[in-house]
């Protein structure tokens, strides 16, 4: 989900230099077999000083903080694993859009944007840029290894799989 939110503005402003309205009414979603569709009433565009801030404040402040806040309801999960998660999904929706246009992806605008986010607090030390400027990891775990047959994410913090507690897995104690 958060990854197709950061998608519609980072390719519109990257691309166009058009910011597309994502505010709560006009935006539309449905899940079929394990996928998130997302789909704009009427779309709506527009170009604007300070773009890059609020694009990072309508995917964010608009709707991955309620829909973090309403997973935490459920149980506990780090708000900054959250970050990270939306993080981790605006750097791939940039891979994504350099993968289109088939470019090198330090150069690709799409890229260039996405970095630039980075400076928003709420996205500052959610990713450790190294060495090339193409080069990242997140700086929390995802904890997807946790799950039956998964491994490591492509930009986990973790360098190897930790070993678990077999108990653990069970759900014995």
């Amino acid at each position: 989900f958060a990854a197709r939110l950061w998608s519609i503005d980072l390719g519109g402003l990257a691309e166009h230099g058009l910011l597309v309205d994502l505010h709560r009414d006009q935006l539309w979603f449905s899940e079929s077999g394990g996928s998130v569709r997302l789909h704009l009433r009427h779309p709506i565009a527009w170009r604007a000083a300070g773009s890059e801030r609020l694009l990072v404040d309508m995917v964010l402040r608009d709707h991955l903080t309620p829909l973090a806040a309403a997973v935490r309801r459920l149980g506990p999960i780090s708000q900054r694993l959250l970050l990270g998660n939306a993080a981790s999904a605006l750097l791939g929706a940039a891979r994504a859009l350099s993968r289109h246009r088939g470019g090198e992806l330090a150069a690709e605008p799409g890229w260039i944007l996405a970095r630039g986010l980075f400076d928003d607090e709420r996205l500052s030390g959610t990713i450790s840029f190294n060495g090339s400027s193409t080069d990242y990891r997140r700086t929390s775990c995802c904890l997807f290894y946790r799950t039956p047959d998964a491994g490591l994410c492509g930009d986990c913090t973790l360098t190897h799989k930790p070993e678990t507690d077999s108990r653990l897995e069970k759900g014995s104690t």
